[in-house]
């Protein structure tokens, strides 16, 4: 009976050794895909000129790749700012009164930049008129 209990025994640390050394197995590393815009916002508007404009933006990269946004904020092709090592963060632009567009670009080096636009309006201030 001694000899049974130690057999089993020796089988049981056996099989909780060889358990215990297993690799457990781990997620595979996501395919390569480019970053994405999650949001591209103007919070806190209506907005009266002359304003100070909040962009706000969310981005992400499913590879985590480090990721470079640049704002063009008038639309005119030429980006005003780059920021690198970016992720959710938000900017104050000046604007006087009119449409805009602003555009974020993002990239994380592997693929082609992404891009987002945003549009707000800046309007004049009501100005009460001169009493008589």
């Amino acid at each position: 009976m001694i000899r049974k209990t130690s057999v089993m025994l020796i089988a049981a640390s056996a099989l909780l050794l060889v358990a215990a050394c297993t690799p457990t197995p781990t997620t595979p590393p996501a395919d390569p895909a480019p970053p994405t815009i999650d949001s591209f916002t103007t919070p806190g508007g209506p907005f009266t000129a002359p304003a100070l404009v909040p962009l706000a933006w969310t981005v992400s990269d499913v590879n985590h790749d480090d990721l470079t946004c640049r704002l063009d904020t008038s639309d005119d092709g030429t980006y005003d700012l780059t920021i690198p090592h970016c992720g959710s963060q938000s900017r104050n632009v000046a604007a006087i009164t009119g449409s805009h567009v602003a555009r974020l670009e993002v990239t994380d080096g592997n693929f082609a930049p992404v891009t987002r636009i945003v549009t707000f309006d800046v309007t004049d201030p009501v100005v009460a008129p001169e009493p008589f």
